[in-house]
């Protein structure tokens, strides 16, 4: 198998796996309530990313699949984006269960400091100061009701 094929077989299971992870993030969204447009619910946000989600992951396979050059010699997947793809996997996890600034802030740091090559400690100022916008924005000022998870409800 070419290094050309393999990287284009690469890509074009990264935009897949996107594309999954948002059908299975707008199936549990829609569960969760979408509200109206005067009130969104909690689950509307959440649905609408998950949308997009699918549509870049269905768009990032589709160009990676008609690709036929510009790829030789390289890996099909690097560990970089390997580690960014399980944050997002882990994110759509554990927003729940762990509510959103806890998962929120986990990630923000995690894919800063991946992505980003910062410090630890910038990393969580940017994580922290990211969540308390979000928090903000939504809660706050558009009142959607984010999940605090367990360790907050009990």
């Amino acid at each position: 198998m070419s290094t050309h094929t393999t990287q284009r077989t690469g890509d074009a299971v990264i935009g897949l796996a996107l594309a999954a992870l948002g059908v299975w993030g707008t199936w549990v969204a829609k569960g969760t309530g979408l509200g109206t447009a005067a009130e969104p619910g909690a689950g509307m946000f959440p649905m609408a990313v998950c949308v997009l989600l699918t549509i870049g992951g269905l768009g990032c396979a589709w160009r990676a699949w008609r690709q036929t050059s510009g790829t030789e010699g390289k890996r099909w997947i690097d560990g970089t984006a390997l580690f960014a793809l399980v944050q997002i996997v882990m994110l759509a996890v554990l927003f729940v269960p762990l509510g959103m600034p806890l998962a929120g802030f986990m990630f923000v740091c995690g894919m800063t400091r991946t992505l980003g090559d910062v410090s630890w400690r910038r990393a969580a100022t940017i994580g922290f100061v990211s969540v308390l916008a979000f928090w903000l924005l939504f809660d706050v000022l558009l009142s959607v009701q984010l999940p605090y998870g367990w360790w907050v409800s009990a």
